[in-house]
């Protein structure tokens, strides 16, 4: 049996089993040196426990002896606990001290040296001719079941040689290694005898999978093994490959028929699996995005990040809601940012792909290039509006300006004529500085009814809640109760002053107006974290501004138009106010959100991104006095 299996090791070398064998001796050598650690380890835990349970059981036998001696300092009693010691062979000293580890009595073997060791300090040690010395400390107390520290009258060492309970251990421990190491020859001698006698037709069998795999369909195993096993395994292959071959030959056909399809079309097709990796794009995705197909499927990334910045929360959604609901989606618009750097338009849709046993598949998505279409969209709507816009912004740019040249006219005629320092001639300055804003809101009016961008600046939001609110100090008649809760550290912004007082402005005046006959008014700041999507806000770090009355209140129907132009519940409004805060908050890509029921109050909270940057630097916005200080 020896010889067989020397020289199936020699041929096994070279084969698929060497490695099986290899990692078997591997582990059954860990085993056996885990085995050693493990009895070892066991091996000394036992000695550890067996010498401090002997040395508990002599300084029981001693205790009582002792303590008669330390009240009596007879040498009797003395004698008579080292003939108890002498009954231990593995004790080879024991020593008493006063309470201040004073030596009163000691006692030792012959050639036994006692050494000095810290005091109440149970240690192993190394004594020449002793080897390992176990070192212990008891007290001896006046009676057991006293413990309290004025009870102890002595302390007694004892020193117990280690060597002498390793003998036993070690001789079982060897023997237990002995019979481990032999199972474990005897385990490879026996599996490399079981091996060695179907390595050839296993190796074979090997070989032919092996061509398969690369594509040799024609490759067939005639070798007969003569183990009925192996055999059926044998046919089973040789079937397995002419299977594989028609397979092939009709998968190529539907391949080339499906490419024909694919790679032809104008639009960007692709294919993502279950788990949203990309199985097939189309060639038209390099003429779109200027990516090639395999970088799309090699980076499955690329396609968020060369969304548009302001519609990728959207297309995460719109993904997330088909992979998981499974259903046919509707047509999505969204722009992308080209390997150029150019923006196009995408006009997208996406179904779910099943088999014929209904077994999900992923997502078959179709991508068209409407940047064209867009763009000639835009132009259109964008003249309409700004046609529109225009006329209105300058009627009233008009109208305000034929306002605010009265008031500021009479204004300053009114201020002349009061003392420096009065209550009076502070309102009127406040009256000037209502004027002058108002005046500024009219060019903000006028720069976005002609297009021009707001120019944001990094801002604390509670500076500009406090000086808005020293503007409208007038509206604020008795009836209203102003809460002010303002966020210490209130993280910074980026944001128009300007356009930020307007926001607060508005939602203040309608909250006023809603609350005829009185009530409360809270507005507040916070710093808020999100760490998972709520409605349409994505996660992430934000300022929030809540605006709270105890109005009349709106019903459902108004709350899906108070955003709308021109829509308004007031028989004076121009319903301008929320529709400019609504577009005032997207400029500034935040998010609002209003909860109201009718009779019930109304409650605003604008979200704005905040800066991860330091804080700017404290600036005033109107009149530096105000009662509203946080």
């Amino acid at each position: 049996m020896v010889t067989r299996i020397v020289k199936g090791i020699v041929h096994l070398k070279d084969r698929l089993f060497f490695r099986l064998f290899l990692s078997y001796f591997i582990l059954l050598t860990f085993f056996l040196v885990f085995s050693f650690l493990v009895i070892r380890y066991i091996t000394s835990q036992t000695i550890n426990t067996s010498i401090q349970n002997s040395s508990r059981y002599i300084y029981i036998a001693l205790s009582d002896i002792l303590e008669v001696y330390l009240i009596s300092r007879s040498p009797a009693y003395l004698d008579e606990a080292k003939k108890i010691a002498e009954m231990y062979p593995y004790l080879l000293a024991f020593t008493i001290y006063d309470q201040h580890g004073n030596l009163i009595a000691s006692y030792k073997k012959d050639h036994y040296d006692i050494p000095e060791v810290s005091f109440m300090d149970d240690r192993y040690i190394k004594v020449p001719r002793f080897g390992s010395v176990y070192i212990a400390f008891f007290s001896i107390r006046f009676s057991p079941s006293t413990f309290s520290d004025q009870s102890v009258r002595a302390f007694l060492r004892l020193d117990l040689s280690r060597t002498y309970f390793e003998e036993i251990p070690r001789k079982t421990s060897f023997f237990i290694f002995i019979g481990y190491l032999a199972f474990s020859v005897l385990s490879i001698l026996v599996a490399l005898f079981f091996s060695v006698r179907f390595v050839d037709s296993i190796s074979s069998l090997l070989s032919a999978i092996q061509e398969i795999k690369k594509g040799n369909f024609d490759k067939r195993i005639s070798k007969k093994s003569g183990v009925r096993e192996i055999d059926e395994l044998i046919d089973a292959v040789n079937k397995m490959a002419r299977a594989l071959k028609m397979f092939a030959a009709e998968l190529e056909q539907s391949r080339e028929q499906f490419r024909i399809i694919a790679d032809f079309t104008a639009d960007w097709e692709y294919w993502e699996d279950p788990a949203g990796r990309l199985i097939y794009v189309s060639p038209a995705c390099e003429r779109i995005t200027g990516y090639s197909p395999q970088q799309f499927i090699d980076d499955p990334s690329l396609m968020e990040r060369i969304i548009h910045p302001n519609d990728r929360e959207a297309w995460l959604k719109h993904k997330r809601e088909i992979h998981r609901r499974r259903i046919v989606g509707r047509e999505f618009e969204f722009r992308i940012i080209t390997a150029e750097g150019a923006t196009k338009w995408i006009a997208h849709l996406c179904n779910p792909v099943y088999n014929q046993k209904g077994i999900f598949l992923g997502i078959r998505g179709s991508n068209r290039d409407i940047t064209y279409r867009k763009e000639l969209e835009q132009r259109i709507f964008q003249a309409q509006k700004m046609e529109s816009i225009s006329r209105l912004a300058g009627g009233i740019a008009h109208d305000l300006n034929n306002l605010m040249t009265a008031i500021v006219g009479q204004a300053e005629l009114l201020k002349f004529s009061l003392p420096k320092g009065s209550k009076d001639y502070e309102r009127v300055q406040k009256i000037l500085e209502i004027a002058q804003r108002s005046s500024d809101l009219v060019e903000k009016l006028l720069d976005y009814a002609r297009g021009h961008k707001f120019k944001p600046e990094l801002v604390n939001l509670n500076q500009i809640v406090q000086a808005s609110l020293r503007l409208q100090e007038t509206i604020l008649n008795g009836k209203i109760d102003l809460s002010l809760k303002l966020q210490p550290q209130l993280k910074p912004i980026h944001g128009d002053p300007n356009q930020l007082t307007q926001i607060l402005m508005n939602l203040v005046i309608n909250a006023v107006e809603a609350m005829k006959d009185g009530g409360q008014l809270s507005v507040e700041t916070k710093n808020i974290r999100l760490t998972s999507p709520v409605e349409d806000i994505p996660p992430g770090e934000y300022v929030v501004l809540r605006v709270k009355d105890t109005g009349c209140g709106m019903g459902r129907e108004t709350l899906e138009k108070i955003f709308e132009p021109f829509f308004s519940t007031k028989d004076f409004g121009r319903g301008l106010g929320l529709a400019a805060v609504f577009g005032i908050v997207k400029t500034h890509n935040g998010y609002i959100k209003v909860y109201s029921k009718k009779g019930k109050g109304t409650l605003f909270e604008v979200y704005f991104p905040a800066h991860a940057g330091a804080n700017p630097q404290d600036r005033t916005y109107g009149s530096p006095e105000s009662r509203y200080d946080a």
